[in-house]
């Protein structure tokens, strides 16, 4: 999915149905540090307990830890929404290990990993790709391809600072503005894209298994 399902937050930011999958509570504002390289480290309330989190570039490695990640929120997101047998298709189609394995091989993929530090347990990420949204496109779009935040660790601002290190790269790297696609019923992932600085600017449908869902193609300048 592009930013979608995939692209709303899990609550989500899951991209809910369309080729990013940005899904929604981010939380608020966006941090004004330098994200790049060897991560950040910030501290996320959960409970009574404050733990670090650390966002990173991924490694080969992290395949399977994508796609344990992906395929926990897309249930947990739409468990109430979408047919068994949609959920596992998307599970094993777009959130395989394959799937993972074959974007992070790409030169033109970039992926960010949150996890918890004393762990290293993923509870977010971030996709930057090639856009596949049906816009008119130029040289000078990229596409927020898919942005999740586990259920649990929403309201600290990971979601924010998960998008700004994409915002970060993609200016860095030349490209002028920012695609995604959301569900057009995603009301929560929707406000925080608009809170980010991104407009509507198109819509398409998005097939989950063997249903189709109407999604906003969404876009901000660099």
């Amino acid at each position: 999915m592009t930013a979608s399902l995939d692209s709303g937050l899990f609550h989500s930011l899951e991209n809910p149905f369309g080729g990013s999958e940005a899904g929604v509570d981010f939380g608020q504002g966006r941090s004004g540090l330098d994200l790049r390289d060897s991560g950040f480290l910030s501290d996320v309330p959960l409970g009574d307990q404050t733990m670090s989190i650390a966002i990173r570039k991924c490694r080969p490695s992290d395949a399977r830890a994508l796609s344990l990640l992906g395929q926990a929120t897309m249930l947990a997101t739409y468990a109430e929404t979408v047919p068994l047998d949609d959920i596992l298709q998307h599970c094993e189609g777009p959130h395989s290990v394959a799937t993972y394995a074959e974007w992070l091989g790409r030169m033109d993929y970039q992926i960010w990993l949150a996890e918890v530090e004393a762990t290293h347990a993923p509870i977010g990420y971030a996709v930057l790709g090639p856009p596949e949204v049906t816009l008119d496109l130029e040289e000078t779009d990229i596409e927020l391809r898919r942005i999740y935040v586990l259920q649990g660790f929403h309201g600290g601002g990971l979601g924010a600072r998960l998008l700004s290190t994409v915002v970060e790269a993609a200016h860095e790297a030349g490209f002028q503005r920012l695609l995604l696609s959301v569900y057009s019923r995603n009301e929560n992932a929707i406000g925080f894209y608009i809170r980010q600085g991104f407009i509507q600017a198109g819509t398409h449908r998005f097939k989950v298994g063997s249903n189709d869902y109407d999604d906003f193609i969404m876009a901000r300048s660099l």
